[in-house]
């Protein structure tokens, strides 16, 4: 599995055939969440960036401490996912992520 960083932020990509799009959420957060989603890879990474971006600035006018990824935690949700995937050798099940999402 691919990811997308930014900022100090590590995020999925994942592949909808039901609705033909790309989508994503950044990884190890517990709190929060930045989900995003896009036609091609470039739109993905933009929404990616943009949902940070917009994260952070929230954060900032709120007053409060931006929550880091718990990169542990999502390095732990990964590895059993590719082991998940691994194991049915290449079959496509939609809800082998969420089986592993916060």
């Amino acid at each position: 599995m691919d990811y997308l960083e930014y900022k100090g932020y590590k995020g999925s990509v994942g592949y909808s055939k039901e609705d033909n799009c790309l989508f994503g959420k950044v990884q190890g957060m517990t709190k929060d969440l930045i989900a995003y989603e896009g036609q091609t890879l470039e739109e993905l990474r933009n929404d990616f960036e943009d949902g940070v971006d917009s994260y952070l600035e929230g954060c900032k006018a709120d007053g409060v401490e931006p929550t880091k990824p718990r990169l542990q935690e999502a390095k732990v949700k990964d590895t059993l996912t590719r082991a998940f995937e691994e194991l049915y050798a290449g079959e496509v099940y939609d809800d082998a992520r969420s089986l592993f999402s916060d």
